[in-house]
């Protein structure tokens, strides 16, 4: 049975999980609390896998349609998706990991270590504290004018 965006849209949540059933492996679960996401039943080295490849509404009905095929085109060349999508989710991890900046890192002994990449500086105590007079407001209890 091929499903519609109607039916899509108007099935509602019972107590237990709901599986809405496409062609092809694709499918629609519906939890009790309300949430809906499209999965695929898929076989990968002879073992039965569930794909997630998204939530309804965010993800239309022809936009699954299309996910699950490019998920069965992968599989039929040798590709798991799976697998593929757990890289792409670490490298992305990864990326953002690098873009995150300064690090810094208070010693014990006072001493301010700043880092980047590969960089390093070292700020000692009594430096510390000369930056930290450079960079406290100027007080302004009387006016030069």
């Amino acid at each position: 049975m091929l499903l519609t965006d109607s039916l899509v849209k108007n099935t509602k949540p019972k107590e237990k999980v709901i599986r809405i059933y496409d062609t092809k492996g694709l499918y629609l679960e519906i939890n009790p609390s309300g949430g809906k996401y499209w999965r695929v039943k898929c076989r990968i080295n002879r073992r039965e896998k569930r794909l997630a490849i998204g939530t309804y509404p965010e993800l239309s009905l022809d936009e699954a349609r299309n996910k699950r095929d490019e998920a069965r085109h992968q599989i039929k060349n040798g590709i798991n998706p799976i697998e593929e999508k757990r890289l792409a989710k670490a490298k992305m991890v990864e990326e953002a990991q690098k873009d995150l900046g300064l690090r810094l890192f208070l010693e014990t002994n006072g001493d301010l270590i700043i880092k980047k990449k590969l960089t390093s500086i070292l700020i000692t105590k009594e430096e510390l504290q000369s930056l930290k007079y450079f960079l406290s407001p100027i007080s302004t209890t009387s006016n030069p004018q």
